[in-house]
């Protein structure tokens, strides 16, 4: 097998995504964190928002750095896409049972992901013999 399968492209390319709105995320967890005026809530405010800022980012970090092995990976890069998958749906339940139903976006691309990864296709491209 020479060419990535489709399926295994289209994880990359999700991966991509989770890892670009991961970031935008954390920018804007970060900008908030430090324009925050703590009033009654004090520091734990301020402490939650940058928290939340150094989670995605970190996220964003692993998406991208996992998307970018695809290519040339082995076991443990299908492994880290399924991790992946698993935190980007874990979140987006946590978001949808807080906030909204938009969340939902997050745990339908994170369902797909674990479902792509432990397909057949990928099992093939990423058990490949290497040069």
């Amino acid at each position: 097998m020479t060419r990535m399968p489709g399926t295994v492209r289209s994880v990359r390319a999700m991966l991509c995504a989770v890892g670009a709105l991961n970031a935008v995320g954390a920018g804007w967890f970060a900008v908030a964190g430090v324009t925050f005026e703590s009033g009654a809530l004090g520091l734990v405010g301020v402490v939650a928002l940058l928290l939340a800022a150094i989670l995605a980012g970190a996220l964003a970090t692993i998406s991208l750095v996992i998307a970018s092995k695809f290519a040339k990976g082995g076991d443990g890069v299908r492994t880290g896409g399924v991790v992946i998958g698993s935190l980007t749906a874990a979140v987006g339940a946590v978001g949808m049972t807080a906030d909204s139903g938009a969340w939902g976006a997050g745990i339908v691309a994170g369902g797909v992901m674990v479902a792509l990864c432990t397909g057949r296709d990928s099992r093939d491209w990423f058990d490949r013999p290497r040069p």
